[in-house]
């Protein structure tokens, strides 16, 4: 297939994903038209709750993380392990990159780097997320920038023809993995396709997107292609080949410190 085919195709892939009224959880794993190597996630939401959230991010580590953008919006006891995680996780020294939509990241992380597996092996313990009637997937991206670098996306979703009372409980496990990309592609996945009550579960396979220019490029696209009222956040990392790394951060709503009284 022609390079010119490719970007059509990559192209229209945005624009589809675009007029998705919501997409909820997206991530990217590809190369730049420079060569470097590209994570991006991003998040859209339509609950004032689930919107109540940004991406900081972690000079010291390479890390982002999701974090409440006013915790006072917060009420006592509300869970926040599917709205608090490490959305971007690195390991320099094996040059090892992950992305992803929940906790997940730190579990893929650790195996990926002390046990020498692939991402599917490294996530056998997980499951989709524990978020009521919606069964939210687990996505996550993971690129190994070393001597034969390579990109893998996995996807861990409730089982789609449920039988019995643990089938909520099972997941389908969804490997894609590539030996290389084409520089300024990627492939995004998402959790959803639209909105819905329950939220309609996202079955296609990862689609190939454009990564043109620099991180803060390839960011200020996203958000200009993606904003709606629902998006909330976009980071991008931008990672060299020697391993260097730049992240690039949208958040629609800025940190709300909390107030002390003294």
């Amino acid at each position: 297939m022609g390079k010119d085919m490719l970007a059509i195709i990559a192209d229209r892939n945005l624009f589809k994903i675009a007029v998705v009224d919501y997409f909820g959880r997206g991530a990217v794993v590809g190369r730049n038209d420079i060569g470097n190597f590209i994570n991006l996630a991003a998040v859209s939401s339509q609950s004032e709750g689930n919107r109540n959230r940004l991406y900081e991010v972690d000079e010291g580590t390479g890390s982002v993380r999701t974090d409440l953008a006013d915790p006072s919006k917060v009420k006592l006891g509300t869970p926040t392990h599917n709205i608090i995680y490490p959305a971007m996780l690195q390991d320099l020294v094996k040059g090892l990159f992950v992305v992803g939509n929940g906790d997940q990241t730190k579990t893929a992380l650790d195996n990926l780097s002390y046990r020498a597996m692939s991402l599917a092996e490294s996530l056998e313990e997980r499951r989709h997320e524990d978020d009521g009637d919606n069964h939210t997937s687990r996505i996550t991206g993971f690129i190994d920038i070393g001597a034969h670098p390579h990109f893998s996306i996995s996807v861990l979703r409730r089982l789609r023809f449920p039988r019995g009372l643990t089938a909520q409980f099972t997941s389908e496990r969804l490997s894609y993995e590539y030996d290389d990309i084409d520089p300024g592609y990627g492939f995004w996945i998402q959790t959803y396709r639209g909105s819905g009550k329950p939220l309609p579960v996202y079955e296609e396979e990862p689609l190939l997107v454009p990564l043109y220019g620099s991180g803060e490029e390839i960011l200020a696209r996203y958000r200009e292609t993606l904003d709606n009222e629902n998006l909330v956040s976009i980071a991008v990392k931008e990672i060299t080949p020697k391993g260097e790394v730049k992240i690039s951060v949208y958040n629609k709503y800025a940190k709300v410190e909390p107030v002390v009284v003294s």
